[in-house]
C-alpha cells in the first residue's frame, strides 16, 4: 500500500553567521538581514527517511513549509532531491510564531494538503532548539506521535517500529499510521539534489 508522507521543514539562518544576526531595539525582532538562510539540517534527515520510506512502499511525499517568500527555496531543495510536491504557508500575520502557533498553522497546511498516513519532522530547528512543534502538531491532528527517532524499521505499511533516543539507551516504540515521527539527525546520511533532480 503506497503512503502519503508530509514532511515538515523551515528554512532557518545558517548556523556558521549566527553572529550576524541583531535585535531591532525598538521593536524587540530579530534582524536577519546579510544572514544567508539554509534548510534546517535535522529537516534534511526528515525528507532523506521519508523519500527512502517512499522507495520501498512507494506513494507520495510532501513538503510543507511556513515562512517568507523566500522559504520556497528550501522546497525547491526538497523537489531537486526527489520530493513529489510543496507547498508554502505564508502570510506577514505568522511573522514571528511561537511553537504553538507555528503546530496549529502547520497543521491547517497538513489538512489541506489532504489524508497523510506519515508526518516525519526534524526533531528541533536550530535557531529555536525547542523540539515542541512536532508533538503539538501530533496534539493538534489528534494522532500518535513519537520524537527523537534515530531508527525507523517498518514491518509492512501499517506498522513501524521506531527507536526512540533516552538518556542512557533508546526505546523501542510500535506506531501504526497515521502519526507523527520527528527525527535525529544521526538517523541516516541524507543525499543531494541531482542535476536533472535540480
Amino acid at each position: 500500500m503506497p503512503l502519503n508522507i508530509v514532511v515538515c521543514i523551515k528554512q532557518v539562518p545558517d548556523p556558521e553567521h549566527f553572529n550576524k544576526i541583531s535585535i531591532d531595539a525598538q521593536t524587540g525582532s530579530i534582524q536577519r538581514l546579510g544572514v544567508p538562510s539554509i534548510t534546517n539540517p535535522d529537516d534534511r534527515h526528515a525528507l532523506e527517511e521519508a523519500l527512502r520510506i517512499k522507495e520501498r512502499f512507494g506513494g507520495c511525499v510532501s513538503v510543507l513549509t511556513m515562512g517568507p517568500p523566500q522559504a520556497r527555496r528550501s522546497l525547491e531543495d526538497a523537489l531537486a532531491m526527489g520530493a513529489d510536491r510543496g507547498a508554502i504557508l505564508c502570510d506577514p500575520a505568522f511573522a514571528g510564531a511561537d511553537t504553538l502557533s507555528t503546530a496549529r498553522l502547520l497543521s491547517a497546511g497538513v489538512r489541506a494538503l489532504g489524508n497523510f498516513d506519515l508526518i516525519i519532522c526534524g526533531n528541533e530547528t536550530v535557531d529555536g532548539a525547542t523540539g515542541q512543534v512536532p508533538a503539538q502538531l501530533a496534539e493538534f491532528l489528534d494522532v500518535p506521535h513519537v520524537t527523537h527517532a534515530k531508527k525507523i524499521d517498518f514491518i509492512n505499511e501499517g506498522t513501524a517500529i521506531v527507536e526512540r533516543k533516552v538518556e542512557n539507551g533508546y526505546l523501542k516504540v510500535e506506531i501504526k499510521p497515521p502519526a507523527v515521527i520527528s527525527v535525529l539527525k544521526n538517523i541516516n546520511k541524507y543525499r543531494l539534489p541531482t542535476v536533472v533532480g535540480i
